[in-house]
């Protein structure tokens, strides 16, 4: 499915510039049916995650990456893309342009103490970096959305988690929040998520507190 739909824009970017006169993709359907995933980690599971990662074998960026990704409940790019100019530590705010953000809105996330406790580690690993998480191979480019799907990939068996992706941490976060008593509107809020009705047009409040 994600190779037709990358040959697909391959295809339109040409039909769009007039370098193409046809795409042979019209009338394909996607290949196979696709199941939204629903895995939820426990409160014992999340705990088995945060106090197994100093045991994963995994750089130290990668495993503060996954517990930010986690205490703010943010998207895994818009974590690794992070740069020390969307955050405002006076404030405690987090703001992710519109440009870096799936759904082209921008967000304003309230730091809690314990995001605050990581930003404080991954400053002192980052150094003079403009990133959170810059790459291993040089500090002018961060490490990629992938890298962290790879690493919770490889300690599977370290943590004895099934069926566990990075992917699963930022809705784990939300149903976490649902079992708090978090209102809907306010995690709905938190992940950036587009308001599609009336409401979501004049309500412009921003739900900080």
């Amino acid at each position: 499915n994600r190779t037709l739909s990358a040959l697909k824009r391959v295809w339109n970017f040409g039909l769009d510039r007039d370098i193409l006169d046809a795409t042979p993709f019209t009338r394909i359907k996607p290949p196979t049916k696709e199941t939204p995933r629903d895995r939820v980690l426990s409160a014992d599971e999340i705990a088995t995650f945060w106090n197994g990662l100093p045991g994963t074998n995994m750089s130290e960026g990668s495993r503060l990456a996954l517990k930010l990704l986690l205490a703010t409940a943010q998207r895994r790019s818009e974590v690794v893309l992070a740069t020390w100019s969307e955050f405002d530590l006076e404030e405690n705010v987090w703001s992710i342009p519109p440009e870096r953000s799936k759904n082209g809105i921008a967000n304003r996330i309230p730091l809690s103490p314990l995001s605050l406790g990581l930003l404080s580690q991954i400053k002192a690993l980052s150094g003079d970096s403009d990133y959170l998480f810059p790459s291993p191979r040089g500090n002018r480019k961060p490490i990629g959305p992938v890298a962290l799907s790879h690493a919770v990939k490889n300690n599977i068996a370290t943590w004895g988690l099934a069926g566990f992706t990075s992917h699963d941490l930022r809705r784990s976060a939300a149903s976490s929040m649902a079992q708090l008593g978090i209102t809907r509107l306010v995690t709905e809020k938190i992940l950036n998520h587009k308001d599609r009705g009336v409401a979501g047009i004049y309500d412009r409040y921003g739900y900080d507190n």
